[in-house]
């Protein structure tokens, strides 16, 4: 599905639409035609999609009342659309949205929604991919991760060296629970996902907290660095 943001005109578009891709670059908005790539259906792959339907299996299980619950707190939660636009959340959306990151992090679904609240954010990231040594440090801050929150850590595979958007590249390679310290070693989860570094090639860390008891994540932090 294609999203068309209007102004007098077409102010901006994205998407799908009718074979047609719709997006934007660092020279501005352009239209190619759309390329079905091919499903690897990876192991964790199949788990993410798992930790959707159950999420969504879970809302049919609540009571009418928490359902209710739900819908009328919502509207204090939003999204970021793809325009950057904040966009309110169903009931739905934002049960699925809650439980699924609990999931992700080995916690128990809630049936009560949380009332809005900032979690604490990563203020600072450095990574240091390293194909010759076979290490991959990630350094973050504040340090320890503070109680009730869980380090959700995601990488992107190698590119050249020249790439600088990594958008949608970002794939969940390590979970860790609240206190845990700076420096973190994520050379082995990385090659669980991606395989081995390779010197030269760029690589995107991102990372973010899940407050345990709501669900509710942090804004992610991002790094970007060329394995030696």
């Amino acid at each position: 599905m294609a999203l068309i943001k209007f102004g007098q005109g077409v102010a901006d578009a994205r998407g799908k639409l009718n074979g047609l891709v719709f997006s934007r670059n660092t020279y501005g908005a352009y239209m190619r035609t759309k390329v079905t790539p091919i499903n690897p259906q990876t192991t964790h792959q199949a788990t993410s999609r798992v930790r959707l339907a159950d999420a969504a299996q879970a809302w049919r299980g609540i009571t009418d009342n928490e359902r209710k619950s739900w819908n009328s707190i919502a509207v204090q939660f939003s999204r970021t659309s793809i325009f950057g636009d904040n966009v309110p959340l169903t009931g739905f959306n934002l049960f699925v949205r809650l439980n699924k990151n609990l999931l992700q992090i080995g916690l128990p679904l809630i049936s009560t929604p949380p009332a809005p609240s900032t979690v604490e954010g990563i203020t600072g990231l450095t990574i240091t991919p390293n194909a010759t040594a076979n290490t991959f440090g990630l350094a973050f801050t504040p340090t320890p991760t503070p109680a009730d929150h869980y380090l959700v850590v995601r990488a992107t595979p190698g590119f050249g060296a020249g790439r600088t958007f990594f958008g949608g590249q970002y794939r969940v390679i390590g979970v860790t629970a609240p206190a845990t310290a700076s420096p973190l070693a994520i050379h082995a989860d990385y090659i669980d996902r991606f395989g081995p570094l390779i010197i030269g090639q760029k690589y995107g860390v991102s990372i973010n907290f899940v407050h345990a008891l709501s669900g509710i994540p942090s804004t992610p932090q991002q790094a970007v660095a060329i394995a030696v």
